[in-house]
């Protein structure tokens, strides 16, 4: 009876000391092995300018998995934002360098005195598109794209003028596939994804977008998706365009060391503030999570600052507790049991 007795025993304290341990899923706290990696917003920013630019940096560490603490700090009249990360530095640096500016632009021919030139036309911008899917891997003969949708005037606007312009006639089928190589140059009708001035993609007009567009149809179902060369740009396009824009362009650089300082003690702080929001909820078992900052404007955006995991058996009862209460218990078990 004794040796069942004491395995019992061992075997309940071990399993305690396993809950008593961090959990392996809870995010790190700020150890001292995070960098630092932010940009200049201006020496006239004013706060709504920094709220927005903080909530969208946030929604898209966010979106594309990064963990991080996004703290804004002016240092001699410049404001910046940084970020407090494990990450690798120059996946967050693109985030900041990517203003979010994506337009589909038209470039088609137009007739001049009997001559032929070619004309671009911004037909849309980011505020156009109202949802936004995941990105898409290629499969076949369809490269790597965005499924999107667009507004109801945006629709009707982009329907219009792609017809007026040629594209559903004369225009399908027609722009070469190097058109992104050298889109100053290209002939034919072509539509490009551009991204901050950048041609991520060129693209004819289908056949089947065009017939939906000259009977009427995608006007009352403007989805469509933006196709990219793979599938790196098309996750790049997906996060810009869920995440909208930053009002002013960023300068990404190197910080000035006060700016590192105050981005390191903004990040040790929310990490006591929640540790001690933890404790004084009298644990829950519940794991800690990210809230949401809402901006002047009323747009949330998440929060992507590390949590750490907590765990209790009962109002401020903690796993390391449970376990003394469960070893100084045994001392009268065993007792009875020599």
């Amino acid at each position: 009876m004794r040796r069942p007795a004491i395995a019992l025993l061992v075997a309940g304290a071990f399993a305690l000391a396993l809950v008593a341990a961090p959990g392996a899923g809870a995010q790190p706290t700020p150890d001292g092995n995070e960098t630092v990696v932010g940009a200049e917003i201006g020496d006239d920013a004013s706060d709504r300018t920094v709220e927005t630019v903080a909530a969208v940096l946030e929604t898209r560490l966010d979106l594309a998995g990064i963990d991080g603490h996004v703290a804004t700090t002016r240092v001699d009249g410049t404001q910046f934002v940084a970020v407090v990360t494990d990450a690798d530095r120059e996946s967050v640096r693109e985030l900041l360098r990517d203003q979010g500016r994506v337009e589909i632009v038209a470039r088609f021919p137009v007739e001049t005195n009997g001559s032929t030139g070619y004309r671009e036309e911004t037909l849309l911008t980011t505020d156009d598109f109202e949802t936004v899917g995941s990105a898409q891997a290629g499969r076949g003969s369809i490269q790597p794209h965005v499924p999107v949708t667009l507004g109801a005037s945006a629709a009707r606007n982009y329907s219009q003028a792609l017809q007026e312009y040629g594209f559903t006639d004369e225009g399908i089928g027609t722009c070469p596939p190097d058109a992104d190589q050298n889109p100053d140059e290209a002939t034919g009708h072509c539509l490009y994804t551009v991204d901050d001035g950048e041609v991520l993609y060129a693209a004819s007009m289908g056949r089947q977008l065009a017939r939906a567009m000259r009977n009427g149809e995608f006007v009352a179902n403007p989805s469509f998706i933006m196709t990219t060369s793979n599938l790196s740009a098309a996750e790049r396009l997906s996060v810009t365009l869920r995440s909208g824009a930053y009002p002013v362009s960023l300068s990404v650089g190197d910080l000035p060391t006060a700016v590192e300082s105050a981005a390191l003690a903004s990040a040790e702080n929310a990490s006591a503030d929640r540790d001690g929001t933890a404790d004084a909820s009298g644990g829950t078992g519940s794991t800690a999570e990210a809230t949401t900052d809402e901006s002047a404007d009323g747009t949330a955006g998440p929060t992507t600052e590390a949590v750490s995991e907590t765990g209790a058996f009962g109002p401020g009862f903690t796993p390391l507790a449970a376990l003394v209460a469960v070893l100084a218990s045994c001392g009268p078990l065993l007792t009875r049991l020599r």
